[in-house]
């Protein structure tokens, strides 16, 4: 017989259980076992495909086969779902996804971004971005400010390596590194990414390369990537983050109450963004700005919201969406 012996009455311990594997036929009439008294069904599984049921009847019912599901549970055996996303490596996209943002450089006529080096940038970074005057740097930051040179550039590395932010440096016309700025959130199969981790130190804030590298980065990620959709988040009191985001023309959708738990406080977020249909006006306002006539004596003649607002572009509050018809 395969598998497990049947027991009879004269085979001790008798506890009144019958056992047979279901893939073999129940035993004729008549048998020498077929004739037994009922006993309480007992229903063992095993490791292995054979599976055990008790015989619960008397005559030409000797042997249970039929598989009682409301009574007992079933072993299903369930196949991975394997969709198109969990096969793909990182950086990796589907057929149609926008590509993924990486570090590239560049160039712009004041300045250009490249990839950060960590090895490489820290040490001048950590100078211009320490000191009595950067404290406010690192108020809304989600990291720093840093005791040491060291642990700076420990942190930098650790940013650098994450492979689902894209940090480009900010080089003045000297090639030595100012700020930098991160591409980081990208979901590239819905065209959304978003601008964040922007570090600007003292000698870079408010200047031409400041919002020179702004619209390089904008640029890149609509007109070269084919996003969307770019979002811009700050806290609430990031005053500084939000000015910057209405000047350079994103749209405040609202606020996000409490999102952020940040350095022992709880943040209220503001969520900002632009949209690529809207990116033709913004890029025009932008060059506009950024050319030299626009400058006499190294000072603006018209501010970007005014060249803007001129066109008829200023994005403003956003407007309520139109009612279905």
């Amino acid at each position: 017989m395969n598998g497990r012996p049947f027991p009879t009455r004269s085979s001790p311990p008798w506890n009144g259980t019958c056992y047979w594997p279901i893939s073999r036929k129940p035993p004729p009439h008549g048998s020498a076992w077929g004739g037994m008294p009922a006993f309480p069904t007992r229903r063992r599984f095993s490791s292995c495909r054979t599976e055990w049921v008790g015989c619960s009847d008397t005559g030409t019912r000797a042997l249970q086969q039929k598989r009682e599901t409301a009574f007992r549970p079933q072993l299903l055996k369930t196949k991975r779902c394997e969709t198109m996303s969990s096969k793909l490596k990182p950086n990796e996209v589907t057929p149609g996804d926008a590509p993924v943002p990486l570090a590239i450089e560049l160039a712009g006529r004041w300045g250009r971004l490249r990839p950060l080096d960590a090895a490489g940038d820290a040490a001048q970074l950590y100078l211009l971005s320490h000191d009595e005057h950067t404290h406010a740097t690192w108020v809304d930051m989600k990291v720093g400010p840093f005791a040491t040179e060291r642990a700076f550039a420990e942190q930098v590395a650790v940013l650098v390596a994450d492979p689902k932010r894209a940090f480009f440096a900010v080089d003045g016309p000297d090639g030595g590194p100012l700020g930098w700025l991160c591409l980081m959130e990208a979901r590239p199969a819905h065209h959304v990414v978003e601008l964040g981790y922007v570090l600007y130190t003292p000698p870079l804030q408010r200047t031409r390369l400041a919002t020179e590298a702004l619209y390089l980065i904008l640029r890149h990620v609509f007109d070269d990537l084919g996003y969307r959709r770019l979002e811009w988040t700050c806290t609430s009191t990031n005053q500084r983050s939000r000015k910057a985001a209405d000047r350079l023309g994103f749209v405040y959708e609202g606020m996000l109450r409490e999102s952020l738990f940040l350095k022992g406080k709880p943040r209220d977020i503001c969520m900002y963004s632009m949209l690529s249909s809207e990116w033709p006006a913004r890029r025009a306002a932008f060059e506009a700005w950024l050319d030299p006539a626009n400058f006499r004596d190294g000072r603006q003649i018209w501010s970007l919201t005014e060249i803007r607002s001129a066109a008829g572009h200023d994005p403003g509050e956003p407007a309520d969406p139109p009612l279905p018809v």
